[in-house]
């Protein structure tokens, strides 16, 4: 198992089952408040271990700045400079 999910898990017990506060719980693992709380929030008791995977960080959607009609229209013609 990985020793990132162990961990995760141990919070999650922890809180539900010791019923440790989260100060409690960021002292004895040796992590930041920040980190438990947002392992607590994420878990899912249906999802059960799978709600305590790393997601992917990358957007699900990529937005488009400028529409294609726009950013055709934003290029800067090329000057013809022979007749000067």
């Amino acid at each position: 198992m990985n020793s990132k999910i162990a961990l995760r898990k141990e919070a999650v017990r922890l809180y539900w089952q010791e019923g440790l506060s989260k100060a409690e719980i960021s002292r004895c693992l040796k992590k930041s408040r920040r980190w438990v709380v947002r392992w607590l929030a994420r878990y899912d008791h249906q999802q059960g271990e799978k709600s305590l995977e790393d997601r992917s960080s990358t957007p699900k959607h990529r937005k488009e700045v400028y529409p294609q009609r726009i950013n055709m229209s934003r290029r800067i013609p090329i000057l013809n400079l022979t007749h000067i």
